[in-house]
């Protein structure tokens, strides 16, 4: 323990350990979206975190919604937010679903793997055009 003490005040470049945020759920819908008090928070506090997106839980009113949060930045000049991929609709899939996602016409199983890929590619559709990306 001395010597952890020693080398931590002996090197003032050594920073302190960093937390991770990562949230999950994020969703907007007719410009409502329940985390807004928690962006609010984390704002006011300057703390960085990320947000899990459900694709299937944005609408048209999404980027309006939540443009001072995607450009909220530091003190630092470095975004507070980041906003990853948590899934389509994160629910497991059903065969029925599985099969008009997939396209498959007869009844057969899908690796969840596969159903997952398939959706992931979706899902960056969605994004790209909810967040009016790479225009």
């Amino acid at each position: 323990m001395l010597l952890f003490f020693a080398l931590f005040t002996a090197n003032p470049t050594f920073s302190a350990p960093k937390i991770i945020l990562k949230l999950d759920d994020l969703s907007v819908k007719n410009g409502i979206c329940p985390c807004i008090p928690t962006f609010d928070y984390l704002m006011n506090k300057q703390i960085k975190a990320g947000f899990g997106a459900i694709a299937n839980r944005f609408d048209n009113t999404t980027l309006n919604t939540l443009q001072p949060y995607l450009n909220a930045n530091n003190e630092n000049g470095e975004p507070l937010f980041e906003i990853w991929h948590h899934g389509l609709d994160h629910v497991k899939p059903e065969l029925l679903k599985m099969r008009l996602i997939c396209g498959l016409k007869e009844e057969k199983s899908i690796k969840f793997y596969d159903y997952e890929n398939i959706t992931c590619k979706y899902l960056c559709n969605c994004v790209t055009s909810i967040f009016r990306l790479f225009k």
